[in-house]
């Protein structure tokens, strides 16, 4: 899919495993490909996005975001 400036990005929803202390949690995440610097040298595709709470768990609230760096191992 591509994300509204034009990149290349990917959604995905991430669960939480039935019968385990994860069952119902629910999180968002959006990402993009990381710039590659033309003179880079041994750049590594690399993924940075947000991830969201999407339904509030135990104490936690819907609603929390935060940053993610995922890198491609060798």
């Amino acid at each position: 899919m591509a994300g509204d400036t034009g990149q290349p990005a990917v959604k995905i929803v991430g669960t939480g495993r039935w019968n385990t202390n994860t069952a119902n949690w629910e999180y968002d995440n959006e990402a993009r490909l990381a710039y590659r610097w033309p003179n880079g040298v041994k750049q590594v595709p690399t993924l940075v996005g947000s991830v969201i709470r999407a339904k509030p768990h135990g104490d936690s609230p819907a609603g929390v975001v935060a940053s993610f760096i995922t890198v491609k191992q060798p």
